[in-house]
């Protein structure tokens, strides 16, 4: 163990039945940590997590993702036009490509963790992964027909109703384009 780790302070969360123990570089990345490490200090006191907020797999998640990042994850910006865009290494892809948004609640529970922790930079991967469900290529003549191949329990749109969506909905529509 360097010098650097022996000086990192240390929390402990009880997260389901679980103890699991987080240094203070968590503090770098999230106001709710640097909170508790402000408040907190050589606390020996076990911090208990809401189940309903934070599940065990979920927080796995977030630890992999900012221990591979070394706590300064860059933030995903809007505008990708493909997957090497969206993600911004390979470990987050591969990390965040088996969470499938459409089949149990993965996607919800590491959402929910983020908004929880106030992890930003983790909430932006996540929704990233659910944009990746709709990635469209802008230079593919053939994106409606694809996207609707991928999902043909949603019946497909028509010009006309995207018309009347943006009647409908003008202010989303002028924030888009």
């Amino acid at each position: 163990m360097n010098q650097q780790q022996q000086e990192l302070r240390i929390i402990k969360l009880k997260i389901e039945k679980e103890v699991v123990q987080i240094d203070q570089r968590f503090a770098n990345v999230s106001s709710f940590f640097q909170e508790i490490f402000e408040k907190e200090p050589d606390c020996d006191e076990i911090i208990e997590i809401p189940q309903s907020c934070v599940t065990q797999k979920a927080f796995d998640y977030i630890k992999k993702y900012y221990e591979y990042n070394k706590y300064e994850p860059q933030k995903i910006m809007g505008g990708a036009l493909n997957a090497d865009q969206l993600f911004l290494n390979q470990h987050d892809k591969e990390l965040m490509l088996p969470v499938n948004p459409f089949n149990g609640d993965l996607l919800k529970q590491l959402i929910q963790a983020a908004v929880y922790f106030q992890l930003e930079a983790f909430k932006k991967l996540c929704l990233a992964r659910l944009y990746y469900e709709f990635l469209i290529d802008p230079t593919d003549s053939k994106w409606l027909q694809k996207l609707a191949a991928k999902y043909p329990e949603v019946p497909p749109l028509s010009i006309a109703h995207l018309e009347q969506y943006k009647t409908l909905y003008p202010n989303l529509f002028k924030e888009f384009q």
